[in-house]
């Protein structure tokens, strides 16, 4: 791969990668209003994980044709199937069409969530890389801020329908710049002497960034699309309000994702991660603490605080990971930890639907009002429809309590996993560019 030019490839990777987070951001908000009107709050959870799934198992795929086959080519390819589910999850009339379309979504933007930081990895030495990492960072800051304030006029003017239609007009630009920026020769021969070849992505080091990964990711996730529902739901916010609340993570994200770049290259990685793991479960105790009379500003300066901690760790695992394999096989290995990063989304997200589930199920159950649950809650045809709404305000944050404590647990063995990992101390390096 050779790089045409640096400054527009920068900006090629961040319009390419805010496809896919400006959806992440937008759909969390939308997810409580396509619940009610498509009469789903069973199967909102499927919205998400359905998508989440289709990246994990596309990850490792685009990858590893990214390594054999050429990451601009391969990366073209994912967008485009990105831009087509984003079409029909537009189109969709009915919860499992739009949960099908999501899972096309999702096999496009595996592509997006792997090779991004790939070619980061091939393009930039580990010095100019750092401010990059913060920069990409930025753009799940940048569209969480724009996110929330487009996707919450959308839905309240016009329909939800428009949070993925939006995507479209992004599409066109990000292919142009990526193709413009770099460019690529294709080895047949060697595409079929390493089709195999797995050796050194799989090491004591790169097992642990994983698995802190997978912890890290099912907490991120889950404040994801949780936050916006206790913020409508048991505060009594509007889309748009509740988006403006989630914008204070994305600012403090953009901020640690420059400061963590820099100081790697200072301090031991291991530690770095530890504290930004410390910091993310000191906030889970205060998500604990939340409860239905708690104040929009107490509850935003917890978001604020818990993006500190998830995009510390976010930053420092993607360089570690980057830096622990040769040119040839950072598709691959980018492809494995993305695949884990959205197994823990998908996986995390289905288990934290279901406790919800179980326990407003339960909440009124125990109270003598058999037959209400999360299917029927918000349906104006049930018995739902005529219980107080102060009660069915308690019965989701009750069910939302759970949830959080069990984000605190996932975060307390995330650091405890981080005290074992050896340790890590990374080096100025040359760029792979021109690497074939």
């Amino acid at each position: 791969m050779q790089v045409k030019n640096k400054k527009l490839l920068v900006v090629a990777l961040m319009v390419t990668l805010f496809l896919a987070a400006m959806e992440a951001t937008i759909a969390a908000l939308a997810t409580p209003t396509i619940a009610r009107q498509l009469a789903g709050f069973d199967l909102m959870s499927l919205i998400f994980s359905s998508f989440l799934l289709a990246s994990a198992l596309s990850t490792p795929v685009f990858g590893r044709l990214a390594d054999l086959y050429g990451r601009k080519r391969t990366l073209s390819i994912g967008i485009i199937i990105f831009l087509l589910g984003c079409l029909l999850c537009g189109l969709s009339t009915s919860m499992p069409f739009l949960i099908a379309s999501r899972a096309i979504q999702g096999i496009g933007a595996g592509s997006i969530y792997t090779l991004v930081n790939t070619i980061a990895g091939d393009a930039f030495p580990i010095e100019e890389r750092a401010g990059l990492m913060g920069a990409l960072g930025s753009v799940w800051g940048i569209a969480g801020i724009l996110g929330p304030l487009f996707g919450g006029i959308l839905i309240d003017l016009l329909s939800w329908h428009w949070v993925f239609l939006i995507n479209i007009p992004l599409g066109i630009p990000s292919l142009i710049l990526l193709n413009l920026s770099i460019s690529e020769s294709f080895d047949r021969t060697y595409a079929q002497k390493h089709r195999n070849d797995y050796s050194g992505i799989f090491t004591k080091l790169t097992i642990f960034i994983n698995i802190i990964s997978l912890f890290v990711c099912i907490v991120m996730q889950g404040l994801s699309v949780y936050l916006p529902l206790y913020l409508q739901n048991v505060l009594g916010k509007s889309a748009m309000v509740s988006g403006f609340g989630l914008l204070p993570m994305s600012i403090s994200w953009l901020i640690i994702s420059v400061v963590m770049g820099k100081l790697l290259l200072r301090l031991d990685g291991k530690v770095l991660i530890l504290i930004a793991g410390a910091w993310l479960a000191l906030c889970g105790v205060l998500f604990v603490l939340m409860d239905t009379t708690t104040s929009l500003p107490v509850v935003v300066l917890f978001i604020f605080m818990a993006g500190f901690g998830i995009g510390g760790v976010f930053t420092a695992t993607n360089i570690i990971i980057q830096e622990s394999v040769e040119f040839h096989k950072r598709g691959t290995a980018m492809g494995f930890i993305s695949l884990t990063r959205t197994l823990g989304q998908t996986l995390g997200i289905s288990a934290l639907g279901a406790v919800l589930n179980i326990r407003l199920t339960s909440f009124f159950a125990e109270r003598g009002l058999d037959g209400i649950n999360p299917s029927n809650l918000y349906d104006s045809g049930s018995s739902a429809a005529e219980l107080p709404a102060e009660l069915v305000t308690t019965a989701i944050n009750s069910s939302l309590d759970a949830l959080f404590w069990m984000m605190l647990l996932l975060s307390v063995t995330m650091v405890l996993t981080t005290l074992l990992m050896p340790r890590i101390q990374l080096k100025a390096t040359v760029p792979d560019a021109e690497q074939e």
